[in-house]
């Protein structure tokens, strides 16, 4: 947490701006939360209601408890069943879904309602993930990476970084014909949540793949040939088409075109680089060139 600093005539003291002022809607709404022991083909097809990529998990027995391991959260992932479904041999995919959620979790961090907006940042740069709770008293929340892209608009971040800046490259490209399993398995090596169908402006991010692999025509086909699970192509899976932008746009315009919420991202340089949500906030601020806005005075 940021201590208070003196600055301004007098030795004025400041403090930093708090997680609850900055995102205040963090500790508003409910978190979704997944029940202890439900199968993960269960708790997969509610990642996508809407956009998610995390459930608490949640013992029931003696009132609602959720479930901690050595002071952190544990949420099912839908990226973690992924992962291990790529470590699997193929006889073994279907007999994952059937597993208890618990066997796909991750552990999740959090950070004080009352600490600065930069403990969330920090969060998100330690763990590679755009997801940290937010505990305030007997409460909690859960702040995403899609409400800090939003504080762009308000002034509350501020860059003079460009899209050029934040963008990456090169970009992961794969012919439509790929299968899903090459796909993921290149994923997970580079390190990205995209892959872009060669000669299309079509990305295809782990959201869109486990929304295919959770539909009910995919697990109808792979009941019967369980190893067929990521043996789909890639161009059947669907995913987001990407907009071309000037690499000169600044970081706030690129913030507000991309969408917020929606899982797009833009290219440049006729789609040699790709800037997603995570470029835009994160980039920034591992560069030392992310502001945060409106502090309160004391």
């Amino acid at each position: 947490m940021a201590s208070d600093r003196s600055g301004g005539p007098g030795g004025v003291r400041v403090r930093p701006l708090r997680v609850s002022e900055a995102v205040p809607e963090a500790l508003g709404k409910a978190v979704a939360t997944v029940e202890q022991g439900t199968l993960a083909v269960i708790a997969g097809s509610l990642l996508d209601l809407p956009r998610r990529d995390v459930l608490l998990i949640a013992s029931t027995v003696d009132g609602v408890r959720y479930l901690t391991r050595g002071g952190k959260w544990m949420a099912f992932a839908g990226y973690r069943l992924l992962e291990k479904m790529l470590a699997a041999e193929p006889k073994d995919l279907y007999g994952l879904l059937f597993r208890p959620c618990e066997s796909a979790s991750i552990l999740l961090g959090a950070v004080r309602a009352e600490d600065g907006l930069a403990a969330v940042l920090d969060s998100f740069h330690r763990t590679r993930f755009g997801y940290a709770l937010v505990e305030s008293g007997d409460s909690f929340g859960m702040v995403t990476l899609a409400d800090l892209l939003q504080l762009y608009q308000g002034g509350v971040l501020t860059t003079d970084l460009s899209l050029r800046d934040v963008a990456s490259s090169p970009v992961l490209s794969l012919p439509g014909g790929a299968s899903l399993r090459e796909a993921v398995r290149e994923m997970f090596r580079k390190r990205v949540r995209r892959v872009r169908i060669e000669g299309t402006d079509r990305f295809v991010s782990d959201r869109e793949v486990l929304t295919h692999v959770f539909s009910p025509a995919r697990l109808r086909v792979v009941k019967e040939s369980p190893e067929m699970m990521l043996e789909t192509a890639l161009q059947d899976v669907g995913g987001m088409e990407a907009f071309e932008a000037d690499g000169r746009t600044q970081v706030k315009r690129a913030a507000e075109a991309i969408g917020l919420g929606s899982g797009a991202c833009l290219t440049i340089d006729r789609g040699e680089s790709v800037a997603t949500p995570w470029d835009l906030v994160m980039k920034p601020w591992e560069a030392g060139e992310l502001k945060i806005a409106g502090e309160a005075r004391q």
